[in-house]
């Protein structure tokens, strides 16, 4: 099992993850009373659905013979009795695009970028919000599992808002998607369905945002999880 040394956060229910928020680099916020406010409103974030069900883990890539799959392994000695697994799953997701969505409207599928091709053909983990600074990744959190068919749904729009607040105090906030490469690495990337250049649309205008490299995956072990509390 190799893992990550970025540190997650997450509330989970039933061997799944209801949200996910990657502890921030917040080495450009000196002053203590602002990370304090960041903390509580990613609290906010992780409280939106149970408090009592909020652990502590990293992301870390299973893989056999017929599939590849990032869980969260919650490794924390905090975890409430209510939590009586260690390894979580993402919800499923759809992609932003696929390769007919590029055809034009005779049918035809032009060039496709190399940075399409790679989303393509990479493993989609989930769709995100990122809070980017000086062009890199310093936060993460994942969409939510509600339990909702609906299109527009009240409870994902109050939960995206608590998402946005959070990231915004210490960041520019992007959607995102967090994908599994074919070299077994995490790539986000952000995805404009229709995107402006020198007077030039582009559909699926796709970039890839920098992160730092405490995401990826390592066959080294990380420090153990007991230096992180969960406030509950």
């Amino acid at each position: 099992m190799i893992q990550t040394d970025s540190l997650f956060l997450a509330c989970v229910d039933q061997g799944k993850i209801l949200s996910l928020v990657m502890l921030p680099n917040l080495k450009h916020i000196p002053d203590p009373e602002a990370r304090m406010s960041i903390k509580n409103k990613l609290n906010d974030v992780l409280a939106f659905h149970s408090t009592r069900k909020v652990t502590s883990g990293r992301l870390v890539l299973c893989c056999d013979d017929d599939s590849r799959e990032v869980n969260l392994y919650a490794n924390s000695p905090f975890k409430s009795k209510e939590i009586n697994k260690t390894l979580f799953a993402f919800q499923k997701s759809k992609k932003r695009f696929l390769a007919h969505d590029l055809m034009d409207d005779d049918g035809n599928l032009g060039a496709i970028h190399p940075r399409q091709q790679s989303y393509l053909d990479g493993k989609l983990i989930s769709h995100c919000w990122a809070a980017v600074h000086k062009g890199h990744v310093v936060g993460l959190i994942s969409y939510p599992i509600l339990r909702s068919n609906k299109i527009h749904d009240k409870n994902f729009e109050k939960y995206k808002t608590l998402a946005r607040i959070a990231l915004q105090s210490f960041g520019y906030v992007v959607a995102c998607d967090l994908v599994l490469n074919d070299d077994n690495e995490l790539e986000m990337y952000n995805i404009h369905k229709a995107f402006e250049r020198k007077g030039k649309v582009h559909s699926y205008f796709t970039r890839i945002l920098p992160s730092t490299s405490h995401l990826k995956f390592s066959n080294q072990a990380p420090a153990p999880v007991d230096s992180v509390k969960i406030h509950h």
